[in-house]
This record gives C-alpha cells, structure tokens and sequence, in this order.
C-alpha cells in the first residue's frame, strides 16, 4: 500500500525539504486534542489566579520533557532521530511554534479556547498568541523584527516569513561554516553553523532545553493581566464598571461606595447574598482597591471584583434612587433638565430620612430644591443648594433623588403594607381585585369621583 506525505509546514515546502508521514502528522493532532481538553479543565479548576495560571504554563505546558506538554509528541519524535541535519535543526522550532502549523498556531489555539468558558476565551487567546508572537520576533522567526504582532488579527504570513518558501533561509555559504540568511532564527544558526551532523542534535536539542523554551516562560511570566486586557477590551469592560459610579478609573473610585463580588459569587446565577457593598478608601498599584464595609471591616479587592452598580442593584431588587446615593451622571442628567430633588438637610444622617413618608412630613430631615451648582469631584462640596434664603453645600450622597420617585416608592411600600393587613380577607381581597381592574380601564374623571366619595366628599 502506498504511504501518503505531505509537506510539514507551508513554510519549508520546496524540493529539498524532507517530507513528514501523515499518519505521524494525525497522531500529534490527535495528542493536542486530548491535550487540549486536560489544559481547559486545569484553567477552569484555577480560575482567576493570574499567578497560577502562569506557573502551570511554565511548569507543565511549555515543559517539552513532560508528558502533558504541548510539544511532548514533537520532542517525542526528534528524540527518536539518530542525528539532525540543518533541516531538522529548522523544522524541530517550526513544530513548537510556527503560527500556521504547530501547537501554538491560530487553529490550535482556537481549539483550546473552545473548550473554555465563552467569558475566558478572549483573555486565554490573547495570552497565548502574545506569549508566541513576542517569542518569534524575539528569536526572528522567519526575519520577524516587528516589536510584537497584534492578536486577534490575522497574522500576513507573507511578511512575517518572507524568505522561508524561496529556501534561501537555511541555504550555507559556500565555504559550509555558515548560512547565507541571517534573518531567519540567527541565535540557532551561530549554534549549529560550525557543527557537523553528527554532533547538531545535542547541540540543538540543548539549546531548546537551556534558551529556547525558558525564554518563552519568561516572557510568559512577564506578561501582565492589563496587558491582555488591553486586547481583549477588558479594560473597556472595567471602564464601564467604574462609570456606573462615576469615575473614569481605580483612582476615582476612591471615596465611592461600591458593590463587589463576595467569594461565594457565581457569574452564571448571581444572588443577592454573595454581593457586598463598601467604600472605596484607596487605591494601590499592587494590592488594588482597600475596601471598608459599614462594620468598620477593611479588605483590598482587585477591579475585576467590582460590579458594575447597575448590574449589582438589579440582582438586590433595588430600584434606581431607592435609599441609594446618587451618582454624578444621574445627578448631572437632573441638574440638566432643572428638576428638583429631595436632600438631607446638613448634620443629619441618612437614617433619620423615612421614604415612606413625603418631604413635607419630614422637614427637619429634608430639604427640596434644584441644584444651584455641581461639579464632577463628589467631594462635601460638590452639590450646591438654596435652602431658606442660605446657600447649603453637600456630597452625592447626602442627594436622595427625585421627589416623585421617592413618592412611588413611599406609596408602594404604603399599598403593601395595607394589603398585608387583610391578605387574610377573601371578601377584601377580591373588592381590592375589582378596585384593581376598574382603576385598570376607568375614565380619569370617574377615578376622581371614587376618590372624593372615599374622602368623604
């Protein structure tokens, strides 16, 4: 029976090149397969740990000795090779990291992140072709001196291997004692340049072991989460976090109060009592956001830890405005459009304020008015008010929000209660369902008319 080949990489393909046996070529595929399967279940057990991710990539993945390490078939099968040739010196680096044809390529890569979490993929993909992309350019893969490709973008292979598929990369000099090209992978070329065959596979594989491969862990080691952020728009992702209470970045947030992610939270069923609220009291570089609950408790939380205000109070049930400071958008959007808004009066803690009853009832507690002045620093002195003929300053969180928001929410928390008192009345509770559908489709003017009856009018 015939054996079938096929060229190895699309690179090397020109009558010199050695061909590669199909069968072996299904066999490696195969292996990533099931690597691949073993990596995502790892990534998912780790999680968010940046520092664990990177040490299992360094330790196990870009291990090429370990059995669970991507290049385990390829080191597998050049280990079985009596000696190399200036070929096979070439084609042993083009099957660890060739961006077409290796187990770091873009089909091998997309691969693997699909068998991740749709909310991990983006991040795992950027990560994994910053980690290769820098590799080449750093060891001038096929004349590679661009500072590092884009990811997520398809990679011209034209340009990134200009002279690979002419052969002239590995062609000697005439002499032997060295190569014509000295763009494509130079640190190899001056390695096995004076060597002969039978001494180029210890050299080779040496050199992998010593400078290769712990040049690809260091630059994944160095590789920072707001690196991949940044290609993966999840720093746009915390920017808008951070704008549901208005600021633009950590810095801003300091002084806010804010909602976070408790351990106990899960993304895909979120419940109220894995969610916590704090103020932000500063901000470090290193340890992140220092948070201090209303007990007086203080912990650092990283910005992913932040949820978004919006997204927070929905899950709690909180309506916008109800008992919630407000924020500068909100307030600004008020202060535009000239609408009054209820506020505490100075000195007085918000706890006194009942929004079950009006601002009329409560006038030592609060105040109603339109804004004179506001300014973005949500500071003591950032909302301005008039108050009896004196000009009173204040923070956002002192601003309740609008009166007949607050009036919604007083007369609703009214209803409830009433119903709750003759839920146990059938014959109550069926007049309250009538009342319900006549309110429902009945002229404005016959509303009134049952209202002034009920007021005895």
């Amino acid at each position: 029976m015939e054996k079938k080949y096929v060229k190895n990489y699309e690179s090397f393909r020109n009558d010199k090149a050695e061909p590669v046996n199909e069968e072996l070529f299904g066999a490696i595929v195969n292996f990533l397969k099931g690597l691949w399967k073993k990596a995502a279940a790892k990534i998912k057990q780790i999680g968010d740990d940046w520092q664990a991710q990177v040490k299992y990539k360094e330790e196990v993945l870009f291990d090429p000795t370990d059995v669970d390490g991507i290049w385990a078939p390829v080191w597998k099968e050049y280990n079985a090779k009596p000696q190399f040739n200036d070929q096979d010196c070439f084609d042993l680096i083009s099957k660890m990291v060739d961006p077409d044809d290796s187990p770091m390529s873009q089909k091998s890569i997309q691969e693997f992140i699909l068998q991740l979490p749709e909310d991990m993929r983006k991040a795992e993909q950027v990560a994994w072709e910053l980690v290769r992309n820098r590799a080449l350019v750093f060891f001038q893969y096929g004349g590679a001196t661009a500072k590092a490709w884009v990811p997520l973008q398809k990679l011209a292979t034209p340009a990134i291997k200009p002279d690979l598929k002419t052969g002239k990369a590995i062609q000697r000099t005439p002499d032997n004692k060295g190569f014509v090209d000295q763009t494509h992978l130079p640190l190899l070329k001056k390695v096995i340049a004076p060597l002969t065959d039978d001494k180029k596979k210890v050299a080779v594989i040496n050199w992998v072991k010593t400078v290769f491969v712990p040049k690809i862990g260091e630059i994944s080691g160095a590789l920072t989460e707001d690196e991949v952020k940044k290609y993966s728009g999840g720093d746009k992702q915390d920017a808008n976090i951070f704008a549901t209470y208005g600021a633009k970045d950590e810095n801003e947030l300091v002084g806010k109060d804010v909602y976070y992610k408790m351990e106990a939270f899960d993304p895909k069923a979120p419940k109220k009592e894995a969610i916590g609220k704090a103020n932000v009291q500063s901000f470090d570089e290193n340890k992140g956001l220092l948070l201090k609950t209303e007990k007086g408790t203080q912990f650092y939380k990283d910005a992913d830890s932040i949820l978004s205000k919006d997204e927070a109070e929905k899950i709690l049930g909180i309506k916008a405005g109800e008992g919630e400071a407000m924020n500068y958008e909100s307030l600004n959007k008020i202060f535009g459009e000239g609408k009054e808004v209820i506020f505490l009066l100075p000195g007085v803690d918000k706890t006194k304020y009942d929004p079950k009853k009006s601002a009329e009832e409560q006038k030592e507690v609060v105040g109603t008015g339109k804004m004179k002045a506001l300014n973005d620093q949500n500071k003591e002195d950032s909302v301005t008010f008039d108050h009896e003929g004196k000009e009173i300053k204040m923070g956002y969180g002192q601003v309740i929000g609008e009166p007949s928001a607050q009036q919604e929410n007083a007369d609703a928390a009214e209803a409830a209660k009433e119903l709750g008192e003759i839920k146990d009345d059938p014959e109550k509770m069926k007049r309250v369902a009538n009342y319900a559908k006549f309110l429902k489709d009945a002229r404005p003017e016959d509303v009134e008319a049952l209202d002034d009856l009920m007021k005895g009018k």
